[in-house]
């Protein structure tokens, strides 16, 4: 019998979330007897000429930034290697590392394809390899909990997604406004699901948790975003609670100001103690969707912000509080703080 192959961002991914969804469904699926394993596909093996331009151009400007803060880029480097060991030692995963030339070799390695979790329909992040666009007609193609993380898409955007979703079994996305966007493309009725890491039960992850974290009456701090007033929040509700603040600084892969004095840095922290910076915590602060997930299947007090990006984060937490019914946990505003929280 051959595998179900599930394709994320997975591959080389050094975001604490997504590997840990990916763990997660690999193991759901394996638990009850379906042999599943993550595709490592590498998406970035072609690119058109601006996109190697603009790469060129960011890998100038981290080799500065390197030079001015190598002690930050050791500690990421040595975060990347965390991310390797349990990437390849704890989840199953393809030998093969396929790209857009072997397109035709992977379509032949699965019967079954999954796509998703996480955002696998970005219009910014999407492939044909994330919407199963593949060379082999009779396959039988999946999304579990795909995220599109988008108010609304281009009428190009539509045409690209409508086509490859023609010949899906089953469809299902992670945010309920995905459903408003991706049902009117298909005839197939489409879903409103949980992420992944929501299908292991707290038993499950306490497997996993490190047990190497010891630290206590403290204020676990994950901001993705830049914003200098939320952490300025967070230090300051630590002091009210008389708590120190434990952040893992740089999380997009960069040294960032905004983390240079901000709270007592943990910097090569693998996933599985992750959990248990989240598990030990007494409270969680964070603008990261996933760190919300376990903060709710841990049962920890927990703050979410909003984190203003390019197109807003905002979709993806307003639709896992509307399941949990936990809108006053999330905070868009800064000021915005609950005195009994």
């Amino acid at each position: 019998m051959k595998k179900v192959g599930i394709i994320t961002h997975y591959y080389q991914s050094v975001n604490y979330g997504g590997v840990l969804q990916a763990f997660a469904l690999c193991y759901i699926l394996n638990k009850y007897g379906i042999k599943a394993e993550q595709i490592c596909y590498d998406k970035f093996s072609h690119k058109n000429l601006r996109e190697r331009l603009h790469t060129l151009g960011h890998n100038f400007k981290s080799m500065l930034k390197k030079s001015q803060h190598r002690s930050a880029y050791c500690d990421i480097a040595k975060r990347k290697e965390a991310f390797k060991n349990f990437r390849e030692n704890v989840i199953p995963h393809s030998k093969i590392v396929y790209n857009l030339d072997s397109l035709n070799v992977l379509a032949e390695s699965y019967d079954t394809f999954v796509t998703g979790s996480d955002q696998v329909w970005h219009p910014q992040a999407v492939c044909d390899a994330y919407l199963l666009n593949l060379p082999k007609r009779g396959l039988i193609k999946v999304s579990y909990a795909a995220s599109v993380a988008k108010n609304e898409l281009t009428e190009q955007e539509k045409k690209r997604y409508k086509n490859a979703l023609s010949d899906f079994t089953a469809i299902s996305v992670r945010e309920k406004s995905a459903v408003d966007l991706i049902q009117p493309l298909t005839n197939i009725p489409v879903k409103w699901v949980v992420d992944p890491v929501f299908l292991l039960q707290k038993k499950d992850w306490e497997k996993i948790i490190a047990s190497d974290i010891e630290e206590k009456q403290y204020i676990f701090c994950y901001f993705l975003g830049s914003n200098d007033k939320v952490r300025k929040v967070a230090e300051e509700f630590a002091s009210r609670k008389h708590l120190k603040v434990i952040t893992i600084p740089y999380l997009e892969g960069n040294y960032r100001k905004c983390d240079k004095k901000f709270g007592e840095k943990w910097n090569d922290v693998t996933p599985p103690q992750l959990l248990s910076l989240i598990t030990n915590a007494e409270y969680v602060f964070t603008d990261s969707f996933h760190v919300m997930a376990f903060s709710i299947i841990f049962h920890k007090e927990f703050f979410v912000f909003e984190r203003h990006t390019v197109n807003t984060m905002s979709s993806r937490i307003d639709s896992l509080a509307d399941i949990f019914g936990l809108k006053s946990h999330f905070c868009k505003e800064e000021g915005k703080i609950n005195a009994n929280f």
